[in-house]
Order: C-alpha cells, then sequence, then structure tokens
C-alpha cells in the first residue's frame, strides 16, 4: 500500500498544480491539497507506530470523513468528489477483510446522506472554484481508483492457478499460501484416494 500512498499524494500533487492551472486561488488549492493529502500522509507515519489493522481502519476513515467534507465544501451530493467513497471502499476490499468493507460501505452512504442535507458549498466556496477543485481533484480519485482495482484483481489473480481453487483462508489469515504446486498435488492424492476407496 505504500506504492498507493505515494502514487496519491503525487496525483494530489499535479491536482494541486492543475487547479492553479485552471485559474483555483492559491488558498484553494492548498486548502484542497491538504485535504486529500492527510490520509496518506497518515497511512505512512502509523505504518510505524500502530498495528497494520488498525492503521487500515483509520485510513478508511479519514477517506470517508475528509470526502464527506470535501463534498459539503465543494457542490455537494453532485460533487466529482464522491470518488473519495470509491477509494475507500477499494482501500478496505484491498484488506480483504469483510468487517472493513462493511463499515467503509456504511460510513460512507452515512457521510453522502450527511453531504445531502448539508450542503455548505454555496456559502464558503465560489462556484466556479468549487467545480474546478472537485474537477482536477476527482480526476485524480478515478487515477487512484483504476490503480487499486488492477491491484485487487492481480492480487485475487494470484490465489487461483489454471482450474484450480486454493483453499479458503483461515480465519485472522491475510495472505494465501504461496506454494501452488503443494496445493495441486494435495489435491491429486485426495482425489487418487477417494477413487481408491470405492
Amino acid at each position: 500500500m505504500a506504492a498507493v500512498r505515494s502514487l496519491w499524494l503525487a496525483l494530489a500533487v499535479c491536482a494541486f498544480a492543475a487547479g492553479l492551472a485552471i485559474g483555483v486561488p492559491l488558498w484553494a488549492s492548498a486548502g484542497g491539497f491538504i485535504i486529500a493529502a492527510i490520509p496518506a500522509i497518515a497511512g505512512i507515519f502509523m505504518r510505524n507506530f500502530v498495528e497494520e489493522t488498525s492503521s487500515d481502519e483509520i485510513e478508511t476513515a479519514l477517506w470517508v470523513g475528509l470526502t464527506t467534507l470535501a463534498m459539503a465544501l465543494t457542490g455537494g451530493a453532485a460533487s466529482l468528489l464522491a470518488a473519495g467513497f470509491v477509494v475507500a471502499f477499494l482501500l478496505a476490499a484491498s484488506t480483504r477483510r469483510r468487517r472493513l468493507v462493511l463499515e467503509s460501505v456504511s460510513f460512507s452512504l452515512l457521510g453522502y446522506a450527511l453531504v445531502l442535507l448539508v450542503g455548505l458549498s454555496e456559502e464558503v466556496i465560489d462556484p466556479t472554484v468549487w467545480e474546478k477543485l472537485a474537477s482536477v481533484y476527482g480526476l485524480a480519485a478515478m487515477v487512484l481508483i483504476a490503480r487499486l482495482v488492477w491491484l485487487i484483481v492481480v492480487s485475487t489473480g494470484h490465489t487461483t492457478r489454471g482450474n484450480v481453487a486454493l483453499p479458503a483462508l483461515a480465519p485472522g489469515h491475510t495472505q494465501a499460501p504461496q506454494d501452488f504446486d503443494l496445493v495441486e498435488k494435495l489435491r491429486q492424492t485426495e482425489a487418487k484416494l477417494a477413487r481408491s476407496s470405492s
């Protein structure tokens, strides 16, 4: 996940620069960058101080909370920054922890409902500024989503080999067994034993 965090920080820097290039005031672009960078920076620093499971939970919660705040400030429910909720879901899914996935979905729906109820954008930021901010950071989030989907698909692809599905992970284990040949040999031996006993 360090690569994903680094990618997001690089995308946030690009979004910051793009925002300035298309006329977003420096204060708004800097504020957008700070809000966007908090989850990744927190994830980087937390790895050294807390367990990985706690770090994943906090980082996912930061994505949901800050996406809710950013949407409320930049166009409400119509904001392109809703992509941040998808990022939170994919980060949770990449951990393969069902509870965290369910929490990310539940809190994202709650955050979206909150944004529907409390839209602050007209009172806080000029509509042309928030549209520009939401578009550059929304695009950056889409790139991150594509990367996360690719990582999840690739990691899922490592859990099967040919037509041989690997056994389900035992509770508490987060990585699939790496010796695919051993699993295949065990299945062949099991099939031979079943044939010989019948």
